[in-house]
């Protein structure tokens, strides 16, 4: 209804109207994002809905801890289980089905303890390394700082310290789809005893003492030199052995790992069809990069690479994502 905002849209369809028929005439390309060429447009459609109003911080956390099984998890969609069979995303099911240990994974991936083909380079010489696929970086964490995290986050000290906590919870299915949103809150105490995966932003939800503490290792993601790439919002994350979020995607990525071991998993964005079978086949052929993360090892993923994570013992570590 504003003049402005018209203008505003205008200017937006004919920029994605011109990219749209750049796009069309180069179709085919690996870089495309339309598959073929065809009929396409862009609309601006009239909102009839209501008006959005915006609410500070501590207002979407109220809504947030008060929302409903229903509200949490209802929405999403179904998402393959380890085995590829359709499963409802829920928090009354803390692990999927089909088994989450150890030697069940070996089934599914006879190479899950040894199969690595993926680069790992010293924090010094990074600098010298292109950022186009996965790579896993040593050095970044001292040997000192690396003990001292053996004992500040040891699962029994996080209980006894800061168990009152309250930390955002969840599992394999419903952190692939805005984790943040769709997780139930709860207290760390609780989280670590129920064995429920934690992930939840450093700043300004754990208690000041927490924050402190992690202080140290976020500190080491910062002085990584990633050719402009700087993770500037992290996210601490616990799990117990068994399964981390199912396979996804998103901005390029920093994982920390501080304590226990990670298989990961990764493919290029275009390089499988998400609606497809994917499952349990991304744990084999169809995905390129695997490797078997150690403590103090930091893990980059480019943006648009799908990803996926067997924990192969009880795990702590830090996420660093764009701001």
């Amino acid at each position: 209804s504003d003049d402005g905002a018209r203008l505003d849209a205008d200017r937006l369809r004919d920029g994605l109207d011109a990219a749209v028929r750049e796009d069309v005439a180069q179709a085919g390309r690996e870089d495309s994002w339309i598959a073929s060429p065809g009929d396409a447009t862009c609309t601006i459609a009239d909102d009839d809905e209501e008006e959005s109003v915006g609410i500070d911080e501590d207002e979407a956390n109220a809504l947030w801890r008060g929302m409903s099984e229903e509200d949490r998890t209802g929405h999403l969609d179904e998402v393959p289980g380890p085995d590829g069979v359709m499963v409802r995303p829920s928090h009354d099911r803390p692990r999927p089905p089909g088994g989450t240990s150890v030697d069940s994974q070996l089934r599914r991936d006879p190479g899950l303890l040894g199969l690595d083909n993926v680069r790992r380079v010293d924090v010094g010489d990074v600098g010298s390394v292109r950022w186009d696929e996965p790579l896993v970086i040593s050095g970044a964490v001292s040997g000192e700082t690396l003990r001292r995290g053996d004992a500040l986050l040891d699962r029994g000290r996080l209980m006894s310290a800061h168990g009152e906590a309250e930390v955002r919870t969840g599992n394999r299915e419903t952190f692939i789809d805005n984790g943040f949103t769709n997780s139930k809150p709860m207290s760390l105490k609780d989280a670590l005893g129920q064995g429920r995966m934690v992930f939840t932003p450093v700043d300004g939800e754990l208690p000041e003492g927490l924050v402190h503490e992690l202080g140290r290792f976020v500190d080491c993601i910062r002085r990584i030199d990633a050719r402009g790439f700087s993770p500037r919002k992290f996210t601490l994350t616990i799990a117990e052995t068994g399964f981390g979020i199912g396979m996804h995607k998103h901005n390029p990525a920093m994982f920390m790992l501080l304590q226990g071991r990670k298989k990961w998993y990764m493919a290029r964005g275009g390089s499988l069809d998400p609606s497809g079978e994917t499952h349990p086949g991304f744990y084999g052929e169809l995905s390129s990069h695997k490797c078997v993360q150690q403590p103090g090892e930091v893990l980059f993923v480019p943006g648009d690479w799908w990803h996926e994570i067997f924990n192969l013992s009880y795990t702590v570590g830090i996420q660093g994502l764009p701001s």
